[in-house]
Order: C-alpha cells, then sequence, then structure tokens
C-alpha cells in the first residue's frame, strides 16, 4: 500500500488525518501541491485528501496540479476524500470533476452539524464495513452533503440514520432538545438556519465511483477522526480496498527524492527549544484566557467547544498545531533533522513574533464578542457583530468570508509550512526506508 496524503490547505484536518493513519498503521508519505506538480503522484497508489476548504484546496493546486492528480486517477490511482476533501473531486468550478456530483444547496441542507451519527449502510459485504458491527457509529465535523440527482453512475456505500454521540446542530446538543421539549421551529426563529436534524436521515453520506480506471471513494463522514476504534477500522479497510484496486506505482525517483527531503540537517538546540516553549506559553495563556472567560472549552482531546458566533475553529486549529508543533520540537532537543526550508529556525522565531501580536488583539476582540454576547443576550454572527469597533478587528484578523483571510492566514500559513516540515522530518516514510 502506497499513500499519499495531501497537506496543503488542510491545516486541523490535514493533522488528524495524520494522526489517524498512523494509528491504524497505514503507511504514508506528506506531500504538497509542488510536488504532484512534479508527478509525484507517479510513486504512489492512493491519493487522500483530508478536509479543509475544498475551493483553496483546488486554488493551490491550480490548473497544472489538478489535471496531474485527474491523470492519475484516469490512469488507476485511487482517490479518497473526506469532508472537505471531498468536495473538491466535485463537479464544481473549484474541483475535479472525478465524479458527476454536485453538492446541495444551503439552502437545501443542515448546513451546521457536528458529532457522532449512526449510518446505514447499503451493502455490508462492502470492504468498508469488515470487521465493524452494528450500529455504525461514526463522526461528522460540518459537512456539506452530496447532490446525487439520480446520478446511476454513483454508488452510495451509506445513509445517514440517525443522531449518535454528541451529535449537535450548531451549538444545541440534540440529545439535549429533547430533554427540553422545545420543537425545533422554535430554535429555528432564533437561529434562522435549519436545525431538524431529521433532513439528513437517510441522504448519501458516503459514496463512491470510477473515473476512467481508477476508483473514486468520497465520504462528509471524517473516517478519520482520531481516537475512535470504528474510524480507525473504516480507513484501513479502504486504504487496503483501493489499494488493491489501483495500479502498480513506481519507486520514489532520485528527483523526486531530493525534492521531497530538500532542505538541509538543523540541529535542534537549546535556543530553538527556547523559543518553542515561549510559543507554547502564549498558546496556553490565550486558552486559559477564553476558558476563563466562558467562551471555549474542549469539547474533546482535539476540538473547542466555543460560543456560537465567535471564529472558534480558527482558534482550534491554531491552538492545536501548535501544540503538536512546540512538542515536535521539544522531543527533538539535540537531534538532526532534514528540515525545509533552510531558514526553518528563523521561520519559527518570526512566527513567535506574529503569534504573540496576533494573540493580543484576538483577546482583545473576544472580550469585545462576549461584553455583545452579555448585551444582545443572543448568538453572533461570525461574519458581523452590527458593532463598527468589533467588525472593524474581525475584518483585520480574519478577513470577511468564514475561509481563513486577515492576518490570521499569514499566521497559519507559516505554522503550516514549519509543521509540514517538522512532521516530514520525524515522520516521513521515505525517512524511515
Amino acid at each position: 500500500m502506497k499513500l499519499a496524503i495531501l497537506w496543503n490547505e488542510s491545516f486541523l484536518w490535514g493533522l488528524i488525518t495524520f494522526w489517524s493513519c498512523k494509528s491504524a498503521g497505514i503507511p504514508f508519505d506528506l506531500v504538497n501541491s509542488d510536488q504532484i506538480k512534479r508527478d509525484i503522484l507517479d510513486n504512489y497508489q492512493i491519493l487522500l485528501v483530508p478536509g479543509g476548504w475544498a475551493a483553496q484546496k483546488g486554488k493551490s493546486l491550480g490548473d497544472t496540479g489538478k489535471q496531474k492528480v485527474r491523470e492519475f486517477i484516469r490512469s488507476g490511482g485511487s482517490f479518497l476524500g473526506f469532508c472537505g476533501g471531498a468536495g473538491l473531486a466535485l463537479d464544481v468550478p473549484y474541483g475535479l470533476s472525478l465524479l458527476p456530483l454536485k453538492r446541495k444547496g444551503a439552502r437545501d441542507r443542515l448546513v451546521n452539524f457536528s458529532g457522532g451519527v449512526l449510518l446505514n449502510p447499503v451493502d455490508t459485504s462492502h470492504a468498508l464495513w469488515e470487521k465493524l458491527s452494528y450500529p455504525y457509529e461514526f463522526y461528522v465535523w460540518w459537512p456539506s452533503q452530496f447532490d446525487l440527482e439520480n446520478n446511476h453512475r454513483v454508488k452510495i456505500i451509506a445513509h445517514y440514520k440517525n443522531s449518535g454521540t454528541d451529535f449537535r446542530v450548531s451549538d444545541l446538543a440534540v440529545d439535549d432538545i429533547k430533554l427540553w421539549g422545545k420543537k425545533w421551529k422554535e430554535w429555528e426563529e432564533i437561529y434562522k438556519i435549519k436545525l431538524n436534524p431529521e433532513i439528513l436521515w437517510g441522504e448519501p453520506a458516503i459514496v463512491e465511483g470510477n473515473f476512467g480506471n481508477g476508483k473514486v471513494v468520497l465520504s462528509y463522514v471524517h473516517l478519520d477522526t482520531p481516537r475512535h476504534k470504528n474510524s480507525q477500522v473504516a480507513l484501513r479497510n479502504l486504504c487496503e480496498y483501493l489499494s488493491l484496486s489501483s495500479h502498480e506505482s513506481e519507486e520514489l525517483s532520485e528527483e523526486n527524492r531530493d525534492f521531497d527531503l530538500s532542505g538541509k540537517f538543523i540541529k535542534i538546540d537549546t535556543e530553538t527549544v527556547d523559543a518553542s516553549n515561549q510559543i507554547g506559553k502564549l498558546i496556553s495563556k490565550f486558552y486559559n484566557f477564553g476558558y476563563r472567560n466562558l467562551v471555549w472549552n474542549w469539547r474533546n482531546p482535539w476540538l473547542l467547544q466555543w460560543k456560537r458566533g465567535l471564529r472558534g475553529l480558527e482558534y482550534t486549529t491554531l491552538i492545536v498545531m501548535t501544540k503538536e508543533l512546540t512538542e515536535r520540537i521539544r522531543n527533538s532537543l539535540n537531534q538532526e533533522q532534514r528540515l525545509s526550508p533552510t531558514s526553518w529556525k528563523e521561520k519559527l522565531l518570526e512566527f513567535k513574533r506574529m503569534l504573540e501580536d496576533f494573540l493580543e488583539e484576538a483577546s482583545v476582540l473576544l472580550g469585545k464578542e462576549r461584553f455583545l454576547l452579555e448585551k444582545s443576550c443572543g448568538p453572533l454572527s461570525k461574519l458581523t457583530s452590527h458593532d463598527y469597533e468589533v467588525d472593524k478587528l474581525r475584518k483585520k484578523l480574519f478577513g470577511e468570508k468564514m475561509s481563513f483571510g486577515g492576518k490570521y492566514r499569514e499566521l497559519i500559513q507559516l505554522l503550516d509550512e514549519l509543521l509540514f516540515a517538522m512532521l516530514k522530518a520525524t515522520d516521513s516514510l521515505q525517512n524511515n526506508k
């Protein structure tokens, strides 16, 4: 089995895929868009694309990268996409058009749901269900939904059946709503979006089809959810299934090997570890600030639960990725690691400076947002608060769209570059050969 994970524009979701593949014992390499443009996929059987903003993934690949992926699948490679990775494969302007599928519009779907879901398999003899048993519970993290339009070229592997552990619509726990006895229509009048989860049951959750000689499996369910046994088994099953139907891959060429391991050996010295420890303290202080002000707490070991209307996913991504980076730096003290770019240490110090500046302003923003929450006695919108000072600071830090923007994008991209290099240096399949 030779698996490549596309890292670009995945951030937190790329990291959970990394963790889950490690836990499942699946051999893999992290690759980026530049490597795909240089034909690195010739060396693999499966391309796995984690969650994230699908449009940003398409932009990162560009026309050249998207064509390389299509050629890889058409010639017998396999594609596995989770959530935003599944969205990248759809027949949409930014997508790969691997399957004749689109996504449902916001007015026709449940737009904001997360947590455990029960699935209804179409055929339990499919390889995905091997060693799994009823009830088939997995996790979703704010997915879109497939729009099949009676398309017979796409095979449905599973439908959504019912809510599972910690299932939430927006910030409302479904089990709690049942206890309170309130009707969903009453909540929808307050939230101004569809909230009744019953519109989801029976909808396709996992699908598959063919593109040329290759196989494509798309799942809005996160079969890469960490520390979840069913997900780990299903992920392993799917990778084995796709590797059996994929073409034989080549050995990694010297050109791609050199590109893959570009950079120089850098000793992780005490100065680097000290800087990393200071970064860790900044992040811990920031998390404690939010916890102390009742705007978030840990929903699980890698995901915050935050007040509706805040940029909680962005803060989660920053906190969790930074913790992963600093832990790996600390564990590498006095070791030599091959890190790319060669200015990695200087970039780490630059990240520390940018982080300190960002967190200072983000703390001010959180304080202002909490005041508005208390004042309005209701949830905020992530994009507008109708308060000039708050909206001005939001625009500066996060931009004006739901996808990452503003100072946050500059910060998270630098963090992403640092973590990508460290993960490849310490956990690369190629480095371990």
